[in-house]
């Protein structure tokens, strides 16, 4: 074994001299290998090491540290009304054969708008038709650089500043506004933010907060109240929670982030379970849709627009 060891290191010190080194260990052999083997692709007068590669790489390497740097504050921006109508427009005269549309969905990239096709398989081993459904997408998404936030949408960059008073954040559901005090917050979708103003965003952060802090004043009461209405049939939709002050873009990530389908209903009990550390905005809410109930019984009907 120790010959063995001898002839192998014997071999490295050769193979270094060859090359025009001096060392007579292994260990400095070795080092002036791998420096020769880099030093082809280095300028005169650089240490030879990893760092010091071809332009591609570098920039390659400068890329993906930048990605995983941001990573952090990147996140998708929803899409608003607007922006979702002007998307399923182009992207239906672009294909007018097509069925079965989804909703369009907004995704981190710099191109669009495109249409995903999503196979969902046959019915049956013995059945010949492929379902396939279709999707509208399109790059939509930021991330927060110093004080300002840096929107792209469709390839597009746009360098947000935050009203005075208040400064850009992330948390679980995503990008928004919060002011100094952190009882003030707005979470923009993509029409707030491709239509930017300042004073328009500030509004409706203060007005969210204005009905919160109303509906807190009877949550106590009417959190009395949740069991009896939910044996009732009461169930708590998203019109609910916008209504109780929380923005949409917040109340959909909400949602997604515990599998909650949006365009459903659920009982209450059910998501003051899973409320967390929202549990305040989520009773208000609750609050909301349990006197929507209530109306509805009296009323003996409901009113669609309150549902979807």
């Amino acid at each position: 074994m120790k010959e063995l060891k001898n002839k192998i290191a014997n071999r490295i010190i050769n193979n270094a001299q060859i090359l025009g080194s001096h060392a007579e260990t292994v260990k400095g052999a070795h080092k002036f290998t791998m420096n020769t083997k880099w030093s082809t692709i280095c300028k005169r007068g650089e240490t030879a090491n990893r760092w010091n590669r071809d332009k591609q790489s570098k920039e390659s390497y400068i890329t993906k540290a930048q990605n995983k740097r941001n990573k952090k504050y990147v996140a998708i921006i929803p899409l608003g009304n607007d922006s979702e109508n002007e998307v399923e427009r182009a992207i239906k005269k672009q294909h007018p054969q097509r069925k079965n549309w989804e909703t369009t969905q907004a995704e981190h990239s710099e191109y669009g708008p495109n249409c995903n096709t999503i196979d969902h398989g046959r019915y049956s081993s013995r059945c010949t038709f492929t379902h396939y459904t279709y999707r509208p997408v399109i790059g939509s998404w930021a991330f927060i650089k110093g004080d300002s936030l840096e929107f792209h949408y469709t390839g597009k960059i746009s360098i947000l500043l935050p009203p005075s008073g208040y400064s850009w954040k992330k948390d679980a559901n995503g990008i928004h506004i919060i002011s100094t005090d952190g009882k003030k917050d707005y979470h923009p979708d993509s029409d707030d933010l491709r239509n930017y103003s300042k004073s328009d965003i500030r509004a409706k952060a203060l007005n969210n907060y204005k009905i919160r802090k109303e509906e807190l004043k009877q949550q106590k009461r009417n959190l009395l109240l949740i069991k009896k209405a939910e044996k009732e049939g009461a169930m708590i939709c998203l019109k609910d929670s916008i209504r109780s002050g929380n923005c949409q873009v917040g109340t959909i990530n909400f949602a997604n982030r515990h599998n909650l389908n949006p365009q459903k209903h659920y009982p209450p009990t059910q998501l003051l379970k899973i409320a967390n550390g929202q549990a305040d905005r989520v009773a208000i809410a609750v609050a909301v849709g349990l006197r929507r109930h209530y109306r509805e019984m009296r009323q003996g009907f409901c009113e669609i627009a309150n549902h979807i």
